[in-house]
C-alpha cells in the first residue's frame, strides 16, 4: 500500500512562522547543536509548548545542556548491551516494521514482562541508559530509513501496549517505581513529540478507573493520539497498521507465549526476527534474531530447525504464526533430516500464558500511572504537579539579588517569566521540577556583548547573596554561564544541597573568591564539578585560593568527573586521600593547554608531588593535570589504572624516569601527553611489541629524553601523533615498517634533536604534517613528500633539487639548506 503523501509531521504555517522566531531567539542565547538542528527537529520543541517561542526556546536549552553533561552524542557508539539479549527473554519488546502513514511501529509486551529477571540481569542506570540509546537510534537510523521509504518526512513513531493479564507485581516492584518515572522525564524533556499514536490493548476494568485519575494530567492533543481497549482493539489496529504489519501477538489469534515474530522493517529489510521458546527448568528464547549467529555453523542449524518446525506444525509461508513449545534437550538433539511431530514433541498448547494465571488481575495506581505516563511523556504531554511553595518563595527572593538588562533586543531576561502567583516548574525560564513538583534544576544563563557588559549581574551586595537557593532542597543541578557576580565567593550553604548531583560553572565572572567551600564534602550524591572560567584575562580569575582541593571534598564517593580549567589565582594540593573518590571517571585540572586560547598560564596551578593514592581509582577513564605545577616523579601504581585512556601531565615540573613497563600494562590508553617537563632517559629498546595497540597521539616532547627512536612507535596500530620535538634523540628517523599499511598517522615532529642520516619512508597514511627541521639530516627530499600539507625541514644538511610535488605542499620551509632549485 502507498504511503500517503501528507502528514501531520509536516511543518504547518505557523509553525513556520514560529520557527523562524525561534531560531532567533536560540541563537541569541548560544544554544548550539549542530547534531540536532535541522526544522523538523527544531519544531518538535515549538509543538511541545503549543508554538509558545519563549517556553520552546526554555526547553531546547535545557535539551542541548542535558546532551553535553551526559556526552549523547557518543551513546549509540560507545554504549554497549550485552545482556540484551537476556532482557529481552524478561521484557519482549522490538520495533515491527511500519504503520499506514510510513511511522516506525513499536511493540510493547508487558504481559510477558518478569520484571525480577529484568533487574537480575542488568541495572536500573544500564537499563535507562538502553532506554536512551533505542531513541537516539530512533531518531538518527530508524526514522531517516522510514522517511526514504515513505519519500517524505517521517519524524514520529506509533506505540502498541499489550497489558495482557499483567499482574500488579509488575509494577510494585521497586526498581520500577524508581525506573518508569525517571524514564518519563527523560522522554517527556528530551525527546518531544516523537509519539503518532499510542494503542493501549487488554486493558483490564480497573484501567477507567485510574485513566480518569490519569486524564486531568495529559493535555487533549495528547489524548486524542491514545486509544484504551479492554479488548484486542483490532479495529483501531487495522485502521492504524496494516494487518500483514501486525505480528502474531496483536493481530487477533492472540497466541500468548508461544511464537513471537518480528518482520522485516524498512531499517533492516530482508530479515525476519522469530522467537523460539525452549523449555527445560525454566524458559530460554532462542535466537532472537537469525542475524545474532555470527557463527555461519549455528545459523544455518536454525534454519534447519525452522524449516523441520515449519513442516512438522503446518507452516505454509514464512509470515504464517505458529506455537511451537520445545524442551531444550530435543533442541540440542534435533535431527534435521527427520521432521517428525512426535520426534520433536512439540506442544501447540498455550503452556507459558498458564503461568500468567497465578497472578491476580489487579492494576495498582503506581503501576498503571507509571507505564501510561511513561508512553504518554514520549511527546511532552505531561502538565505536571505545581511547584513546591517553598521553592517559588526561595527562587523569587533570589531573583531579587540579581539584575537584568536588556542589552540585545533578541535576548529575553530568564527572569521575566519568574512572576509571583506563577507555577515555578511550567515557564519559569531555567528551572526543571520532577513529577511532584520539587525543584531539581537551575540553569542560569546569561549574555555579554564585545564591551564586556553582563545582561545578568549582582545587585545583592551582601553575604546572603545567592544563599538562598540552599532552601531549594530536592535541587540536583546547579548551572550558570555568562554572567556577571561581582566578586561573589560560592555560599557555603550550598553544601547543604544534599540532592545535588550536577555543579556547572562556565565564563562566569567575579566569582569563587575563597576557592571550592570544605561544605562541598556534604554534598554526598554530587557526580560532576566542573568550572571553566574560559578567558581569564576579561572575566577574571575563577576560582581563588590557596587551599586547592580541600580535603573535605575525598568523601564524595559518587563524584564521577571533577574538572576546573584556567585558574591563574588557584592553587594548593591534590589530598592524599584521593581514592576516595571511588566512582571518579575524569580527574582534568588544567591551568591552560597548549591547543587552547591563551596557551598555559603562568600562574596558578596545583603543587606537590602526585599522590600515590591516584593508582586505586579503578574507574578513572581521564587523568589531566596540564599547567600544574606538580613535582617528583610519576607514581608506579598508575599502571593499576586498567581503564585509563587519556593520561595528560604535560607542563609541569616533573622529572626523573618514566616507568614504561607500568604505563605499558594500560592497555585502553589512548593519549599519552608528557610534554615540557624534565623526564629524562631513553625508551625502551624494542618498544613494549604487545602493549599500547590503542595508543592514538603520544606527545613527549621538550624533555630531555634521548638515543634512538624505536621503531615501533611509528608502526603502532593505531598512533596518528607523535611528538618527539626538543629532545636529544640520536640516529636515524625509522621508516615506517612493511606491515605499516593501516596507521592512521597524520602528524609526526621529530625537529630540534641530534638525528642523522636519510629522510625516512613516510607511514601511507601521513599525509598532514612533518617537522624533522634542525635535525642534521642529509640527502634529498622524495618525491612523495609532496602529499603533506606541512613540510617543515628548515635549517638541515640537504641537498639536490626539490621535487616539483614538494614544491606544491601548502605550508612549506626548506630554508637553511643546499638546494640547486630553492632560494
Amino acid at each position: 500500500m502507498p504511503y500517503p503523501t501528507k502528514s501531520e509531521d509536516d511543518i504547518t504555517e505557523p509553525e513556520l512562522e514560529a520557527l523562524k522566531k525561534f531560531k532567533g531567539v536560540i541563537l541569541a542565547r548560544g544554544y548550539h547543536c549542530p547534531q540536532r538542528s535541522s526544522d523538523d527537529f527544531l519544531v518538535r520543541f515549538l509543538r511541545a509548548r503549543q508554538l509558545d517561542v519563549k517556553k520552546a526556546a526554555t526547553m531546547y536549552g535545557d535539551y542541548v545542556q542535558w546532551r553535553r553533561e551526559n556526552n549523547v552524542d557518543s551513546v549509540l557508539q560507545t554504549f554497549k548491551y550485552p545482556e540484551l539479549d537476556r532482557v529481552l527473554e524478561a521484557w519482549p519488546q522490538n520495533w515491527h516494521k511500519t504503520d499506514k502513514m510510513g511511522r516506525p511501529v513499536n511493540i510493547q509486551l508487558v504481559s510477558r514482562m518478569k520484571i525480577k529477571d529484568v533487574f537480575r540481569e542488568t541495572t536500573e542506570e544500564r537499563l535507562l541508559t538502553r532506554a536512551l540509546w533505542v531513541w537516539e537510534d530512533l531518531h538518527e537510523n530508524k526514522l531517516p530509513a522510514c522517511s526514504r521509504a515513505a519519500g517524505r518526512h517521517i519524524g514520529r513513531a506509533t506505540v502498541v501496549l499489550d497489558l495482557k493479564d499483567v499482574s500488579v507485581m509488575t509494577f510494585t516492584n521497586v526498581h520500577v517505581r524508581k525506573v518508569l518515572p525517571k524514564m518519563a522525564r527523560l522522554f517527556s524533556s528530551y525527546f518531544p513529540e516523537y509519539l503518532g499514536r499510542l494503542i493501549i490493548i487488554h486493558a483490564p476494568v480497573a484501567f477507567k478507573v485510574l485513566w480518569e485519575m490519569l486524564s486531568p494530567f495529559i493535555d487533549e492533543q495528547t489524548q486524542k493520539k491514545i486509544g484504551i481497549y479492554k479488548g484486542d482493539g483490532l479495529e483501531d489496529l487495522l485502521a492504524t497498521i496494516d494487518a500483514e504489519s501486525l505480528p502474531e501477538a496483536c493481530n487477533g489469534i492472540n497466541i500468548v507465549g508461544a511464537t513471537f515474530i518480528w518482520g522485516a522493517s524498512c531499517w533492516n529489510a530482508g530479515q525476519v526476527f522469530r522467537y523460539l521458546l525452549l523449555i527445560d527448568n525454566g524458559i530460554i528464547i532462542l535466537p532472537r534474531t537469525i542475524a545474532d549467529f555470527h557463527d555461519p555453523g549455528k545459523e544455518k542449524r536454525f534454519r534447519q530447525i525452522y524449516r523441520v518446525i515449519s513442516e512438522s506444525v503446518g507452516l505454509k509461508s514464512t509470515v504464517d504464526v505458529f506455537s511451537v513449545v520445545i524442551r531444550k534437550r530435543d533442541y540440542n538433539s534435533l535431527d534435521v533430516s527427520s521432521p517428525s511431530k512426535s520426534t520433536l514433541n512439540l506442544s501447540t498448547s498455550r503452556t507459558l500464558g498458564a503461568e500468567d494465571k497465578r497472578y491476580r488481575m489487579v492494576f495498582s495506581r503506581l503501576g498503571f500511572a507509571c507505564t501510561v505516563l511513561l508512553c504518554a511523556a514520549f511527546i511532552q504531554t505531561a502538565r505536571g504537579t505545581k511547584c513546591r511553595a517553598s521553592d517559588s518563595a526561595a527562587l523569587l527572593e533570589l531573583k531579587e539579588g540579581l539584575s537584568c538588562q536588556e542589552i540585545n533586543p533578541n535576548y529575553i531576561c530568564p527572569f521575566d517569566s519568574w512572576l509571583p502567583g506563577t507555577d515555578c516548574c511550567v515557564g519559569w525560564q531555567g528551572i526543571s521540577c520532577d513529577a511532584s513538583g520539587q525543584v531539581t534544576g537551575w540553569r542560569l544563563q546569561g549574555y555579554w556583548n564585545s564591551y564586556l557588559t553582563f545582561q545578568i549581574g549582582r545587585r545583592d551586595s551582601s553575604d546572603k547573596f545567592l544563599t538562598q537557593l540552599s532552601r531549594v532542597t530536592a535541587l540536583e543541578s546547579i548551572d550558570i554561564s555568562f554572567v556577571n557576580f561581582g566578586g561573589a565567593a560560592i555560599p557555603k550553604e550550598w553544601g547543604q544541597l544534599s540532592k545535588l548531583k550536577n555543579f556547572n560553572i562556565e565564563a562566569v565572572k567575579g566569582f569563587g573568591q575563597g576557592g571550592i567551600p570544605k561544605e562541598f564534602g556534604n554534598l554526598k550524591n554530587l557526580q560532576r564539578f566542573y568550572w571553566n572560567t574560559l578567558v581569564p584575562d576579561l572575566l577574571g580569575p575563577g576560582l581563588s585560593s590557596n587551599t586547592g582541593v580541600p580535603k573535605e571534598l575525598c568523601k564524595l564517593h559518587n563524584l564521577r568527573e571533577f574538572t576546573v580549567f584556567l585558574l591563574p589565582e588557584w592553587s594548593g594540593t591534590l589530598p592524599s586521600c584521593i581514592d576516595g573518590w571511588k566512582s571518579i571517571q575524569t580527574i582534568s585540572i588544567k591551568n591552560g593547554d597548549s591547543g587552547n586560547f591563551g596557551g598555559v598560564l603562568k600562574t596558578g596551578g596545583l603543587t606537590g608531588s602526585l599522590p600515590s593514592n591516584l593508582g586505586k581509582l579503578k574507574n578513572l577513564t581521564e587523568l589531566s593535570l596540564v599547567g600544574n605545577k606538580f613535582t617528583g616523579s610519576i607514581p608506579t601504581s598508575l599502571g593499576n589504572l586498567s581503564n585509563l585512556i587519556t593520561l595528560r601531565l604535560s607542563y609541569n615540573r616533573l622529572h626523573g624516569k618514566v616507568p614504561w613497563s607500568e604505563l605499558s600494562k594500560l592497555k585502553s590508553l589512548e593519549w599519552l601527553d608528557l610534554s615540557t617537563n624534565g623526564f629524562y632517559g631513553p625508551l625502551p629498546q624494542p618498544f613494549f611489541p604487545n602493549a599500547f595497540q590503542d595508543l592514538q597521539q603520544l606527545e613527549i616532547d621538550n624533555n630531555n629524553f634521548w638515543g634512538e627512536i624505536p621503531r615501533r612507535l611509528i608502526d603502532l596500530p593505531k598512533i596518528n601523533t607523535l611528538r618527539l620535538q626538543h629532545n636529544r634523540f640520536w640516529g636515524l628517523i625509522p621508516s615506517a615498517g612493511p606491515n605499516n599499511v593501516g596507521s592512521p598517522m597524520y602528524y609526526w615532529d621529530v625537529s630540534f634533536n641530534y638525528l642523522s642520516g636519510t629522510l625516512p619512508k613516510l607511514p601511507p597514511s601521513l599525509n598532514y604534517f612533518l617537522a624533522a627541521n634542525n635535525s642534521n639530516i642529509q640527502g634529498s627530499i622524495p618525491a612523495s613528500y609532496g602529499f603533506l600539507f606541512t613540510l617543515n625541514l628548515a635549517n638541515n644538511r640537504l641537498t639536490g633539487s626539490v621535487p616539483d610535488s614538494v614544491k606544491q605542499v601548502q605550508v612549506l620551509d626548506l630554508t637553511g639548506n643546499n638546494f640547486s632549485n630553492y632560494p
